[in-house]
């Protein structure tokens, strides 16, 4: 259900920055934020951010976390279980130097599975025409 409270000419843009667990501290401040504008617009539902934001953008993971809310439309819950399914399956066991190492097939594979769920394809195009730019 949209909800189209448009109430002035303003863009309204979303942005995350990248990085792990600033990506899921984001989502749980948005979360917190969504339930707020639900209360002060009286809606029956917590709205989804591509219902209320013109534009969402991110930058590493933060370019993910914008995908789940912008062109897949999820809500901020759906995105957090994502995400930290998504962190999860890519990153793989600490070094003995105590990096992470990153695979970009573990990531490709991670972003399949979440558009077969939510699309229903796997090959699902990124470029959509919804009134919310990702």
């Amino acid at each position: 259900m949209a909800h189209s409270h448009r109430q002035s000419s303003t863009l309204r843009l979303l942005s995350f920055d990248g990085g792990g667990v600033p990506g899921l501290s984001s989502l749980i401040i948005l979360y917190e934020l969504m339930k707020r504008v639900q209360v002060q617009l009286d809606l029956p539902e917590v709205p989804k951010p591509c219902e209320m934001f013109d534009i969402i953008a991110g930058t590493g993971t933060g370019g993910l976390i914008a995908i789940l809310l912008g062109r897949l439309g999820l809500q901020v819950e759906d995105a957090i279980e994502m995400y930290q399914q998504i962190v999860k399956d890519t990153f793989s066991q600490r070094k003995l130097s105590g990096e992470e190492t990153f695979k970009t097939t573990k990531l490709e594979n991670a972003i399949i599975r979440v558009l077969e769920r939510y699309t229903g394809r796997p090959d699902t195009l990124m470029m959509g025409t919804g009134r919310c730019k990702t």
